[in-house]
């Protein structure tokens, strides 16, 4: 008997039989004598609802919330998925090893594959932290069972669920309630709109900012070895709510020309200077926010680009570990690896290699080697293979994480810090000066030293220079005093780099300190999926951001969303206290602490408030307002009045007032005379065709009954005058057939959402783990 390996992409596939060795590639696939290795591509198959339960964008209908999603493969996809199914349902199969990417979103990739060809064999699990042959033989070696998976498949499950929930529901009901751009799709989720709201919020920040005006007194002091210039400053000063302020200014002119007047020609009572030791650690080593990071600021990559740069050093040239991770540590029995990985490095990082290994900094007890900080996956290093054929882009990405890898073993930069304090006429002036006694991790860095050294510490903004020697009692003479000004300026627009570190640290923005700790860990989004969310909130279908160099700045629809969503009490999706609810709550399904069915029904009701907000909020289009998907336009004027029908592929729809007829009802196609009948005199003949769900035609007429939404199709089955009494209706909004043809019966049952995997599915495309769903046109 064989068991099959699903990769969650054909590189990983070729690898893993590579690794395992004795595999002959066959098609799509290698098959040995006791293994079966394929692979997906990414996702293959999304959640969705049966067309019968959709409402689309009917407000009136809204919020859909299926009992059971329905599954359907992506485009593109059907090849892929019916060659798994081949080989899943050989004979000869007795078992399936899920070998996709470990984590929450490979877990979900795979799970979704199994149900939807409704497998139902034993599977176990693979979970791969490098790719090289050694990593993929201890991973086999080592199998995870289904039962230690099955809480973070519940996990992966309910999120993808909740996320299709709230994203569909909210971008659909937003849509139609025309209030924030009335006539266009208007897209919102958990992930992003909390992300636009942060670039929207410091956008009004820099609108509101009024620039001030503020004073600095300058002394410039001198000693035979040379000069320097001090800075005058309130040593009573304390931190206060204005970010401006600060103890070496002042926003009173006046105060600085005292200073300036009563100090002027005249002699330091005292110089004095303290000294102290100052010590930077090393950085920590990269996950993936901090390296996206980076490169856009090193680089200007974006957070996409780098993504895929990484992407391709780990899957194709091997010279990485995984990259999609949240953690900056390694576990604790890794010294030996690191120890290895560090004997293979390029020459010309051997130097900085040789040197942790010789010093002995590479110990166990490194704080690096820390396995309560990871979760997934442990840090991105290299693995040692030699690098070849490394593009550019690639060759700088690979140089940041080496780089970076070398400097966290080394040992912190040592400096000698000299503050200088003079006192003149009663009035204290400060400069400071610093000298590096120990380069430590520095070195590694080379000219760079200086910028890299600035990228954190809380001495970020203090103004250091070389300050001359001074000798003990030696007379100090006052050049010049003078008064600077200078003007407060606002926060900086946010880049690429800088809106990661705020979507990685969200969590502080949370009131609740829970749902903070519980945001600590991913903060909006996870490090795989933030890089798409900026790129969504870009795209030219959404246009909620635009790129003004380097900057991140919201479009008025996007300020319009966000605003819009304050106004009318929809608070909660636009802030990160979703996100943290979200993942508190997840993490507790992934410990066994929750139950996935609790989670959900919490997620419903969610849905369900946010819609009925929406609804109540909702306002009547402006004249001309197209509408989302609103496809051809046409000559049938609506019942209501109001707009002329739009034909979209599966509909005609009107604009104003929502109402949908739909292009087959009860399996006959609905032809556009018979939408003429419906919008000019609200009924149809007597029509044939139709075919009940026990599979018996059957004739009616189609009326149209009065209702929100632009009323409802119903069937009939007589033809006279006005729509029929209510227990003689067949409602086709959902497009329901009857049972029993030939006389009216009581409204239609629909079909429970419990669904078949492969039934006909309206699907809201997703990027892998995006967070953020958007539902396509009729």
């Amino acid at each position: 008997m064989k068991t099959l390996i699903v990769a969650e992409k054909p590189s990983v596939a070729a690898d893993i039989a590579q690794a395992l060795g004795g595999f002959t590639r066959r098609g799509g696939y290698f098959e040995r004598s006791d293994l079966l290795v394929a692979s997906a591509r990414g996702h293959l198959v999304q959640l969705g609802v049966r067309k019968d339960d959709d409402p689309g964008f009917n407000l009136a209908r809204l919020p859909v919330i299926p009992q059971r999603f329905a599954l359907e493969a992506l485009p593109g996809t059907q090849q892929t998925l019916d060659l798994l199914r081949q080989l899943a349902g050989r004979s000869d199969v007795e078992r399936l090893i899920n070998a996709c990417d470990a984590g929450r979103e490979g877990e979900l990739i795979f799970r979704l594959i199994v149900e939807y060809l409704r497998v139902r064999k034993p599977i176990e699990r693979m979970w791969l932290q490098t790719m090289t042959a050694t990593g993929i033989k201890q991973a086999y070696a080592q199998r995870r069972s289904d039962a230690d998976m099955r809480p973070l498949a519940a996990a992966a499950r309910s999120r993808a669920e909740a996320d299709w929930l709230v994203g569909v529901n909210a971008t659909r009901a937003l849509t139609k309630a025309n209030l924030v751009a009335p006539g266009e799709l208007v897209s919102a989720g958990r992930v992003q709109t909390p992300t636009l709201a942060l670039l929207v919020d410091r956008e009004e920040e820099i609108r509101s900012f009024e620039p001030r005006d503020f004073w600095e007194v300058i002394a410039t002091l001198s000693v035979a070895a040379g000069s320097w210039q001090a800075k005058w400053f309130d040593p009573a000063f304390k931190p206060n709510a204005d970010p401006a302020a600060r103890a070496d200014r002042t926003f009173d002119r006046s105060m600085a020309e005292t200073v300036q007047q009563a100090c002027s020609g005249v002699t330091p009572n005292s110089v004095k200077d303290s000294s102290k030791p100052v010590r930077r650690n090393p950085p920590k080593l990269y996950d993936l926010t901090t390296l996206q990071r980076d490169a856009n600021a090193r680089h200007g990559f974006s957070a996409k680009t780098t993504l895929s740069l990484a992407q391709a050093l780990y899957e194709q040239h091997k010279v990485l570990t995984y990259p999609r991770t949240d953690s900056n540590h390694l576990p604790e029995d890794y010294p030996p690896k690191v120890a290895q990985v560090l004997k293979l490095l390029p020459q010309g990082f051997q130097p900085f290699a040789q040197a942790i290994l010789g010093h002995g900094w590479l110990t166990p007890r490194h704080p690096v080697f820390d396995n309560r900080k990871i979760s997934d996956h442990f840090a991105i290093i290299p693995t040692g293979k030699a690098p070849t054929g490394l593009s550019e882009a690639e060759s700088r990405i690979y140089d940041l994480v080496v780089r970076r890898f070398l400097a966290a073993f080394h040992p912190p930069a040592e400096y000698l810090e000299t503050t200088r304090l003079a006192e003149i006429a009663g009035y204290r002036f400060r400069a400071t000066g610093r000298v590096l006694v120990s380069a430590g991790w520095l070195a590694v860095y080379g000219g760079e030293a200086a910028s890299a050294a600035k990228e954190k510490g809380k001495d970020a903004g203090k103004e250091v220079q070389n300050l001359p020697a001074m000798r003990a009692g030696e007379p100090v003479s006052n050049d010049a005093v003078t008064v600077r000004t200078g003007q407060t300026t606002p926060p900086p627009r946010f880049t690429e780099a800088s809106l990661l570190a705020a979507m990685e640290n969200a969590g502080k923005l949370v009131d609740d300190d829970a749902l903070a700790a519980a945001m600590k860990e991913r903060g909006l989004g996870t490090p795989a999926t933030r890089a798409n969310t900026i790129e969504e909130l870009l795209s030219e279908k959404k246009r909620y951001l635009e790129r003004h160099g380097k900057e991140l700045v919201p479009t008025g629809k996007g300020i319009r969303l966000i605003q819009s969503l304050r106004d009318n009490g929809l608070v909660a999706l636009a802030s990160p206290e979703l996100t943290g609810d979200w993942e508190s709550r997840l993490a507790r399904i992934e410990r066994g602490q929750e139950t996935r069915e609790a989670f959900m029904a919490g997620i419903a009701g969610t849905t369900q408030d946010l819609v009925a907000r929406i609804r109540a909020k909702a306002v009547a289009a402006p004249a001309g307002a197209a509408g989302v998907g609103a496809g051809t336009g046409t000559d049938i004027g609506c019942r209501c009045g109001q707009a002329k029908l739009q034909e979209r592929p599966k509909s005609w729809g009107c604009p104003s007032c929502g109402l949908t007829i739909w292009k087959e009802m009860a399996g006959r196609k609905t032809r556009k005379t018979d939408v003429k009948a419906l919008c000019k005199s609200g009924h149809t003949p007597v029509l044939d065709g139709f075919t009940s769900k026990a599979g018996k035609k059957f004739s009616a007429a189609l009326r149209l009954a009065a209702g929100p939404g632009g009323g409802k199709v119903e069937f009939a089955f007589d033809d006279r005058g006005p729509a029929p009494r209510q227990d003689a209706r067949q409602d086709l909004s959902r497009q329901s057939r009857p049972d029993t043809p030939g006389r009216a019966t009581a409204p239609l049952q629909h079909a429970a959402p419990g669904v078949q995997p492969r039934r006909p599915s309206t699907g809201s495309r997703g990027r892998k783990g995006s967070g953020d769903f958007e539902p396509p046109p009729h």
